[in-house]
């Protein structure tokens, strides 16, 4: 079990939390049946996005932090490349449910496979956690804390959420990388 640092969540939960205005404004903040709001930063490395990101006082230190916390705990390749959305913030209020899905590679090798280093920076009073599909069909519920990380082998299983309930807002800070398939067998 692995949480994540308590001031640098609450830095970046309280971010997104200012910035959920400007944050729903970004293309492709409302995804096609996605209730909730997500916001991927895949090219975060880019000189013109930490600019556009600088303008909206965004938590860098905070998410070095994590990002850096998460792959040393999961033992991820430092110098592992961004996968679909890079880092990316999911905000949800009461009733969202993510729909099942399963991501998709955008590796350009085989032998690679997309994973997430995901964490809930806000939790709500009930639900919120995740589910898990496998090939044959089994379901099954993943119970996590607030700032507990997980990694999910999100290009390999179908996975969806529980009904998030409450006034407390579910948001998820969710690390995207493309890592070797030993890695995580």
């Amino acid at each position: 079990m692995h949480f994540i640092n308590e001031e640098d969540s609450k830095s970046v939960s309280d971010w997104i939390i200012k910035n959920l205005d400007w944050i729903k404004d970004q293309p492709d903040s409302t995804p096609s049946g996605h209730k909730g709001v997500l916001h991927g930063l895949f090219d975060i490395n880019q000189p013109y996005m930490q600019d556009v990101l600088e303008k909206v006082d965004f938590p860098f230190e905070s998410m070095e932090r994590i990002d850096k916390e998460m792959k040393s705990f999961y033992k991820i390749p430092e110098d592992s490349m961004f996968g679909t959305l890079g880092w990316m913030f999911v905000y949800a209020e009461e009733g969202y449910t993510c729909k099942w899905h399963k991501d998709s590679c955008d590796c350009d090798e085989d032998g690679m496979t997309h994973i997430r280093l995901n964490v809930l920076i806000s939790k709500p009073e009930e639900g919120g956690n995740p589910l898990w599909r496998d090939e044959e069909g089994k379901e099954w519920t993943q119970e996590v804390s607030k700032n507990e990380s997980w990694i999910s082998l999100s290009g390999k299983y179908e996975h969806s959420t529980t009904t998030t309930k409450g006034k407390t807002p579910r948001i998820l800070l969710s690390l995207g990388y493309n890592v070797s398939k030993k890695l995580v067998e």
